[in-house]
């Protein structure tokens, strides 16, 4: 893991502490999900940097998650790697 990469895993593994239980397990679900489509690790840390801060503000708004994510979370996933230009594993 490069030295960015890094730092950015351990702020984002405080901020998911942060998170309900059930916030958690969708994460653990979503970065699954995002690395078995070749996303870069990097790219991966900061997507889920911009989930845990929306999961947090929802969560502090007293919304349940699916209120940020829908009805499905891949759906979810897959609408933000087509939003954006990321970088697959080995490019």
């Amino acid at each position: 893991m490069k030295k960015k990469e890094l730092e950015l895993n351990k702020v984002n593994n405080k901020k998911e502490g942060l998170l309900t239980i059930e916030g958690q397990n969708y994460m653990t679900d979503m970065v699954c999900y995002l690395r078995a489509k070749n996303v870069d690790s990097y790219e991966v840390e900061s997507i889920r940097s911009d989930i845990i801060r929306m999961f947090l503000d929802a969560q502090n708004r007293g919304e349940a998650i699916d209120t940020v994510l829908g009805s499905d979370y891949k759906s979810f996933c897959d609408e933000i790697l087509q939003s954006s230009s990321y970088k697959k594993t080995g490019t």
